[in-house]
């Protein structure tokens, strides 16, 4: 048809029909799309048109046939035309274009349809030249540019201008020549250069002449520094010693935080830390929550402060948590009197673990905590501290059962001076007395001195006149009692 003015975008017409099978009775059927009421559909049974309320109802994907009106028998004898979605609204406007594509622009030449002006956005115009996007401008409340992809305007290829420029913000060259002099890189000054505005490099700056810095040098864009003098100067005009000196680094976890090496003016002495969340300015917040000291992995350390250490406290080195060392461990090479201390509680630590034990140990032992000796034996069952048991069971020893039994093997112990055979593994061992003092099961009565021999269940008792090879030991306190536990010598006859 004829238009004036910008070409309508063309809307058809339609309508979709849905059939069913009548049989006479069903008064339901689905619809294959929703509807809001009757008059959203035309219904037709045969060739006769039915009305809505009087014949049927309608709504969401039901459709209801009064109960005297179910439709006849037959194969796609009920029609359902839809006519409530069939026409969309129709937007002719005289004054807007499509959006369009780079491909396809909104306004483009009849010979060149790649090639012309469309809106990526609602706040963006651009402009295609043979499918390809070269100009965007944007709305300027899109912000400055940060890199070639944005800002207000977006050119894809060069730019030649023959008059001045001006450019209120930054300017950022991003082109990857890199500069060997002064006449050569992105960006060539054949004058000064004046910059009322801040300056990034990208690259690395080479300064033929000094660089004189008036206010505060804060930070650098390079991965590294490269610094030819021998010393570089920190707090160079710090005449007194009132503020703490070194070089602090940032990270972020999720929280801003501070790392570096620093010397505390509070005591002198150099601190590494890390984890800080409040940035230093002229002293380090050590006192802050978040302050940690940082590890620090060396291949080799000599401290060679003479100062010697008389507990976990004093020393040339003093360490507050555990030290872990993977090499060989050599001390006392002055002859001192105690090699090795115990700064903490006297008969508290061990040297070693249960599972972690050393081989060898070349020591002179003077004393014993701990009061027997004793060997681990496979036994048929976990048993208490002081049973007495016998060789036999399933395995090895087992509980006596037996009175007066001639196969006795000792008594379970608690905490022997040293135990022989600690590497046996099985399901249940048994650390059993040989020799020694130790806790053992008896039945009274009982008197100091007494012969012992097993009374069954685990259990001993006195005997006056034992057989050989009954004895387990002999008693270390009188008992009248019926059953406890007294302290008794193993392995004496």
């Amino acid at each position: 048809m004829a238009y004036i003015g910008l070409r309508p975008v063309t809307q058809v017409l339609s309508t979709s029909t849905q059939r069913f099978n009548g049989d006479g009775t069903t008064l339901e059927f689905t619809l294959q799309q929703s509807v809001s009421k009757g008059a959203d559909i035309i219904v037709a049974v045969g060739n006769a048109l039915q009305v809505p309320t009087t014949d049927y109802t309608a709504s969401g994907t039901s459709l209801i046939f009064n109960a005297d009106k179910a439709p006849t028998a037959g194969t796609n004898n009920v029609s359902v035309t839809f006519i409530s979605s069939s026409l969309q609204t129709v937007y002719v406007t005289a004054n807007a274009y499509p959006t369009g594509n780079s491909v396809s622009p909104a306004i483009y030449s009849v010979s060149s349809p790649a090639t012309g002006i469309y809106w990526p956005s609602t706040t963006s115009l651009a402009f295609s030249a043979s499918g390809n996007t070269r100009v965007v401008v944007s709305d300027v409340n899109q912000g400055n540019a940060t890199s070639t992809s944005t800002g207000a305007l977006r050119v894809a290829g060069g730019i030649g201008a023959t008059g001045t420029s001006y450019i209120g913000g930054q300017l950022n060259l991003v082109s990857g020549i890199n500069a060997t002099n002064e006449t050569s890189g992105a960006l060539v000054v054949s004058g000064g250069l004046g910059v009322s505005g801040d300056q990034y490099l990208g690259g690395t700056m080479t300064i033929a002449g000094g660089l004189t810095v008036a206010g505060a040098f804060n930070t650098t864009a390079t991965t590294s520094l490269t610094v030819n003098t021998p010393f570089i100067f920190l707090a160079n005009t710090n005449v007194g010693d009132a503020i703490d000196q070194g070089f602090v680094g940032t990270y972020n976890d999720g929280t801003q935080r501070y790392t570096g090496l620093y010397r505390a003016q509070s005591d002198g002495r150099y601190r590494l830390f890390t984890n800080l969340d409040n940035q230093p300015t002229t002293l380090v917040d050590s006192g802050n929550v978040s302050f940690r000291y940082a590890d620090l992995w060396l291949a080799n350390a000599n401290v060679t402060s003479g100062i010697s250490s008389t507990s976990s406290l004093t020393g040339a080195l003093t360490v507050n948590g555990g030290v872990g060392i993977r090499g060989t461990m050599y001390v006392n090479s002055q002859n001192a009197a105690v090699a090795i201390g115990n700064g903490g509680t006297s008969g508290v630590g061990n040297i070693g673990a249960s599972g972690a034990t050393f081989n060898t140990a070349f020591i002179k032992s003077t004393s014993a905590q701990y009061a027997d000796v004793a060997e681990k034996y496979l036994a048929d069952a976990d048993y208490q501290a002081g049973t007495v048991l016998c060789f036999g069971g399933d395995h090895e020893v087992t509980e006596c059962t037996v009175d007066m039994c001639k196969k006795v093997a000792g008594v379970v112990s608690t905490q022997p001076a040293y135990l022989m055979n600690d590497a046996i593994k099985g399901d249940h061992t048994v650390t059993l007395a040989l020799l020694g003092r130790v806790p053992c099961k008896v039945r009274g009565p009982i008197a100091k001195g007494d012969m012992l021999v097993s009374a069954g269940e685990g259990y001993a008792r006195a005997e006056q006149l034992p057989q050989i090879g009954t004895v387990i030991g002999k008693a270390l306190e009188d008992f009248a009692g019926d059953h406890g536990v007294i302290e008794v010598v193993v392995g004496r006859v």
